[in-house]
């Protein structure tokens, strides 16, 4: 939020943050005014308090009753202050008999299944550690989510809300931790009815062909992240196997059984052997349909042709560590954009500012605004707001799924190509991934035809939002790319995810 222009301030307990030693809390905090506030004092509540009533919003990852041992619960504050936006992250959710338990990633992790779900990657049984922490990071975007839609709802009806979330929500609703055979939602199918949906075998976490790595002559490994057929089948024949696809044991790959699929695997581990890193990628990028990148580390990805040619890393210059690279703001908005903001603060840092402010506003009552009118307040945050949906895959249609999940109308637009559909609807290819389009409206239109591009621009001239995540060149050639979409509605937002960026080669 401070990169998109917003306040933030950080409040600390004397002697700062028990974070500040990882490497990442720089980054984290970058942008804010740091202050302290001892909360086990009568002085520090009451600071904290008058802090509240200057606030829009209110963050707080205390375990519950914390806050209200300090006098700080959204009970009380709301009497206060109506207004505020009072966002709570917890491990474990504000009720049941784990509420209190902390709530450390790894922990909950473990809890929720997400390690269990890893079961078979190495050759054991029995979960396996979860490093990234995906709860925490689906987390963060759900507050994100709650509290721009409570504020919008505050806009209309001049009251805040609380809006609360966990890790444990996030670790079950997001796809990573529903799909494979350990995943949550295949679990459930098996309790129901284990003949229908029975148990795979446990292999040795071996990839599927479409998302093979592979070693090659120089000793770089080589990820593929290939989803459809034509792709799969396109990468057989760009390394010199097309041959394979007249066999009968592969021509329907990736539908092959296990142990065909193992044969193919060799063929494909030794073909790549015969060749460096730079010449397959050179060969994959002169094809353009085959996905696929070198393993790198953190630092190096940060020195990725995309990443310099659509500035995704920029330089903060922080005094205490110097010029420190760094992720720039994660969307990027043509008109209003984001700009990197300055350092994390040190401890206390803006203590003078922040408070003073506060004494010079004591005789202010912040909490004097006027009360809801029930009239005003949508059923949904997100109530009247039309969402155009013709992303694939993943990660644009479960953005718009959330969405949906929030009350907008999200209208979900497939191709009718039923060839190209298959591998672009996930429901095609596991059922756990019906998440993707659950809670919206679907059409099949032919954007190819001048009929389907006609009742396209028919819903774009009524929709507030359109999302895609198509290739570049291809929303000018469907006629949905924004320069067309504004000219139809100026007040649509154009919402475009791309693998890449729109800059480099």
């Amino acid at each position: 939020m401070a990169d998109y222009g917003a306040e933030v301030i950080k409040v600390e307990p004397p002697g700062g943050d028990p974070f500040r030693f990882q490497p990442a809390w720089m980054s984290w905090n970058r942008g804010k005014k740091g202050i302290v506030l001892d909360l086990n004092t009568a002085e520090g509540r009451e600071q904290a308090i008058q802090l509240a009533g200057e606030a829009d919003v209110l963050v707080e990852s205390f375990r519950p009753g914390d806050m209200a041992d300090w006098g700080l619960a959204y009970d009380t504050l709301s009497q206060l202050y109506p207004r505020l936006v009072y966002c709570s992250m917890t491990g474990f959710g504000q009720e049941g008999p784990l509420r209190r338990v902390k709530g450390y990633e790894g922990i909950v992790a473990a809890k929720a299944g997400r390690m269990l779900n890893l079961q078979g990657q190495p050759n054991r049984d029995g979960p396996v550690y979860s490093a990234v922490y995906t709860g925490s990071w689906h987390a963060s975007q759900a507050a994100m989510r709650g509290i721009m839609a409570a504020l919008r709802v505050r806009d209309r009806c001049g009251r805040g809300q609380w809006v609360r979330t966990s890790i444990v929500q996030n670790l079950a609703s997001p796809h990573d931790n529903n799909v494979g055979d350990g995943g949550l939602v295949n679990m459930q199918l098996r309790r129901i009815d284990p003949e229908r949906f029975p148990s795979r075998p446990r292999g040795r976490g071996l990839s599927s062909i479409g998302y093979v790595p592979v070693r090659t002559k120089d000793g770089t490994w080589l990820q593929h992240a290939n989803q459809r057929v034509p792709h799969i089948q396109g990468h057989l024949k760009a390394i010199g196997l097309g041959h394979l696809l007249e066999d009968e044991r592969f021509k329907n790959v990736p539908a092959i059984s296990e142990e065909n699929r193992e044969l193919l695997r060799r063929e494909i581990l030794k073909k790549q052997l015969e060749k460096t890193a730079d010449e397959w990628m050179e060969i994959y990028l002169q094809d353009g349909n085959i996905a696929a990148e070198p393993y790198r580390n953190s630092i190096q990805a940060m020195d990725h042709s995309a990443v310099l040619a659509n500035s995704s890393v920029v330089t903060i210059h922080d005094p205490r560590v110097g010029p420190m690279h760094t992720l720039a703001p994660l969307v990027d908005l043509k008109n209003t954009p984001g700009e990197p903001s300055g350092p994390a603060p040190d401890v206390g840092q803006h203590n003078a500012d922040v408070l003073g402010r506060l004494r010079q506003q004591a005789g202010a009552v912040s909490g004097s605004t006027p009360e809801a009118h029930g009239a005003n307040v949508p059923a949904h945050p997100l109530a009247g707001v039309t969402i155009l949906d013709l992303a694939t895959v993943q990660a644009g249609p479960y953005g718009a799924a959330l969405l949906a999940d929030l009350g907008a109308r999200v209208i979900k637009i497939d191709a009718t190509d039923r060839r190209l559909d298959d591998g672009r609807r996930s429901t095609a290819q596991a059922m756990a991934d019906s998440r993707t389009y659950c809670g919206k409206e679907c059409i099949q239109v032919d954007l190819q035809t001048p009929e389907g591009k006609a009742i396209v621009h028919k819903l774009i001239a009524k929709a507030d939002v359109l999302s895609h995540n198509f290739r570049l060149g291809v929303p000018e050639r469907l006629r949905i790319d924004w320069e067309t979409c504004r000219k139809i509605n100026p007040r649509l937002i154009h919402v475009w995810m791309g693998t890449y960026g729109e800059h480099g080669s």
